[in-house]
C-alpha cells in the first residue's frame, strides 16, 4: 500500500518499492480494495521480498513493521526511518471490522507520506536556491 501511495501522491516524481520481511504470494485483497476507493491501482503489484533489495543503495529507507527493524537495523550507508504501524493483514473479526483496519492504515500512511514529499520537496527548494546564490 505504501509503495502505490508514495506514486499515486508522489505524481511520478518518486520512484519507491516496497518489500517485506515475509512477503505473501499475492497482495491483500483488502488493501486492493482500500486504494481502489481512493482511485488508486495496485491490482498488478506484486509482493517481494527485502532480499531481492540488499546491496541496493536508496535515498531513504522506511520500515513499517517492528520485524524489519529488527532484522535489518542499518540498510547500508544509513539507518533507516521507523514508521511503527500495524500489520493489516493481521487484523481479526468481520471483513468489515478488518477493512476498516486497512482503511485507517491507509490513512495514516497518506498523512506520513504526504508529510514526507512536502519535507523532500522543501529540501529540493532550498538546494536549487542555494545553487542559485551561489553562482
Amino acid at each position: 500500500m505504501a509503495e502505490a501511495l508514495v506514486h499515486h501522491l508522489g505524481q511520478g516524481q518518486v520512484q519507491a518499492v516496497s518489500a517485506g520481511s515475509h512477503p505473501a504470494q499475492a497482495v491483500h485483497p483488502l488493501a486492493i480494495r482500500t486504494l481502489a476507493r481512493r482511485g488508486i491501482q495496485m491490482s498488478l503489484s506484486v509482493p517481494k521480498s527485502l532480499e531481492l533489495f540488499v546491496g541496493q543503495s536508496f535515498d531513504r529507507v522506511i520500515t513499517l513493521c517492528d520485524r524489519v527493524r529488527e532484522r535489518f537495523p542499518t540498510w547500508g550507508d544509513s539507518s533507516p526511518t521507523h514508521w511503527s504501524l500495524p500489520d493489516p493483514s493481521t487484523a481479526e473479526g468481520s471483513e468489515a471490522e478488518r477493512q476498516q483496519v486497512f482503511d485507517q492504515l491507509a490513512l495514516q500512511l497518506d498523512v506520513r507520506i504526504r508529510l514526507l514529499l512536502a519535507e523532500r520537496s522543501q529540501e529540493h527548494q532550498e538546494t536549487v536556491s542555494g545553487q542559485q546564490t551561489a553562482s
